[in-house]
């Protein structure tokens, strides 16, 4: 399917379709989305196909205290961040949640690979890291080192929380590193200043 075939599908989705011009559209669509999923790794396929199934369930969702999910700041949950272009953190992923508001949480997504880890800044074992990768390190609850990714932050349902996994002490000195870090990354470190 080419751009231009999916500009004329777009056309006919927001005109006023009968019921069986629809169906056939929409037979058409799950026909090319299927053609793509075989062409994916079997976990790419998995990821994607859970990241539906979450999204139909829980989408009507206000919070995650629907699903019997309390969340707090400083949390660590293991979250349904959907899907993604590239070089975003998507799909499920750990996060750390800074922040509450109005049934949703600014979380920012964590990764415990390796390689990212090596590369993440950390004010004390690595200051020449990169700025926009934060190291973690161990975390009661996680059996590896963790990074977080503080240039994918950014608020979300609280309903995407599958579960919580562990905690980060808000009080602690590298829940405030966090936050200066995020805050220099976002141009706002005068702020803290």
């Amino acid at each position: 399917m080419d751009q231009q075939q999916i500009n004329s599908y777009i056309k006919l989705l927001t005109s006023d379709l009968c019921s069986k011009e629809l169906e056939a559209l929409i037979l058409k669509w799950l026909n090319y989305e299927y053609r793509k999923l075989k062409k994916l790794p079997r976990h790419r396929v998995s990821q994607i196909l859970l990241s539906r199934f979450n999204y139909n369930y829980r989408r009507e969702f206000k919070s995650s205290e629907l699903v019997k999910i309390k969340v707090e700041v400083g949390d660590i949950c293991y979250i349904d961040f959907g899907e993604t272009y590239i070089t975003e953190a998507g799909f499920q992923h750990f996060g750390l949640v800074l922040n509450l508001y109005n049934s949703k949480a600014f979380v920012l997504p964590m990764t415990s690979n390796n390689s990212m880890y090596l590369q993440s800044y950390s004010p004390t074992s690595y200051p020449c890291g990169k700025k926009h990768l934060f190291r973690l390190g161990s975390v009661a609850g996680l059996s590896k080192p963790s990074v977080l990714f503080l240039n994918d932050g950014k608020y979300l349902n609280t309903a995407r929380i599958i579960n919580v996994i562990g905690h980060l002490d808000t009080r602690s000195e590298v829940f405030k590193q966090i936050k200066l870090q995020l805050a220099e990354n976002l141009g706002l470190d005068d702020i803290y200043s």
